[in-house]
């Protein structure tokens, strides 16, 4: 049995039953990913129901010889799939990574059963791709905490069981087996900044340093840590702040020391599923508490407002 294999298996002992759902691009990690579960459940080393997603973004011309590939793939594997094109709001501030992202786990979950496991096929060079556009960003640890293994994902589980697994293991898997797949035209694209990491920056630092992705995951894992805490000490300051889903208590907010206080508006504009402020934004938030009591300041995020009126801080359209 291969790495790959032997950790899917191990990965999918501790989920006896529950529905798996793989999302399927059709590019060699998905594939990979495709032909070693449909190969374990063959063998009944795997015995969770087995399906497939592909979602269709519609970027490029080759979107429909993409999904028709999936197509064939699933008929030859005898597995269920499932498609769905989407839209994209190209006019939106989010980046169109970001709108792809966000647009495929919507439809993933619209497809999925409840309670099923939806597995991608992330591994340890995606996780250091992504540690680096964090950085780039100037995210905290939230960002910098990169991807997890598992996450919750509404009524359903996100899971990215090959995050130990390098990219070239997977490609000597699919080598090895004689697999197929589709090369997405815009991968080589190096004025993406995923691209430009993937191609200019990770084969300098590997060739320095043979192990930096291995110690790139160890730090992520460590601000994934320092985040859970910082996330329950924000649902504590939330129990005591809150008035409503909507307000919070200036009273209350007043309190807490600036970092805490940015702790808490960042938490509870996430439960709002709102873009997260920027540090100015918060200094901002935090100055207009202590307006006089007869004004009502406001202060705008993306398509959101915090305002401020009389002893409450509420958030409104």
């Amino acid at each position: 049995m291969s790495l790959i294999e032997h950790t899917l298996e191990s990965f999918f002992s501790t989920y006896p039953g529950k529905p798996v759902v793989i999302a399927f691009s059709g590019g060699v990690d998905s594939q990979v990913l495709l032909h070693a579960l449909a190969k374990l459940k063959q063998a009944g080393q795997l015995h969770n129901p087995l399906s497939v997603c592909h979602i269709n973004h519609g970027l490029s011309e080759n979107a429909m010889l993409w999904q028709q590939s999936a197509e064939l793939e699933c008929q030859k594997l005898g597995l269920e799939l499932f498609c769905q094109q989407v839209t994209l709001d190209l006019c939106s501030s989010q980046s169109l990574e970001a709108l792809a992202r966000d647009a495929r786990y919507d439809a993933l979950q619209q497809l999925s059963p409840k309670g099923a496991l939806i597995i991608t096929g992330h591994h340890k060079d995606d996780q250091g791709e992504t540690l680096l556009l964090a950085l780039k960003r100037g995210a905290g640890l939230k960002g910098l905490s990169a991807m997890a293994q598992v996450s919750p994902l509404a009524d359903h589980t996100l899971v990215r069981p090959l995050l130990a697994v390098r990219r070239q293991e997977i490609e000597d898997y699919a080598q090895q087996h004689q697999l197929s797949w589709v090369e997405d035209e815009s991968n080589s694209d190096t004025r993406f900044d995923r691209n430009f990491i993937r191609h200019k920056i990770m084969p300098l630092l590997n060739k320095r340093w043979p192990s930096i992705l291995t110690t790139m995951a160890r730090s992520s894992e460590h601000c994934r840590e320092g985040q859970a805490l910082l996330t329950e000490l924000a649902q504590q300051d939330l129990a005591t702040a809150s008035l409503s889903f909507e307000s919070l208590s200036v009273n209350e907010l007043v309190k807490l020391s600036r970092p805490r206080f940015n702790n808490l508006l960042r938490y509870f504009l996430e439960q709002h599923r709102c873009l997260m402020p920027s540090a100015e934004q918060l200094r901002q938030v935090h100055l207009q508490l202590s307006a006089p009591m007869d004004k009502t300041p406001a202060v705008k995020m993306a398509n959101i407002w915090l305002r401020r009126y009389r002893h409450g801080l509420y958030l409104t359209p």
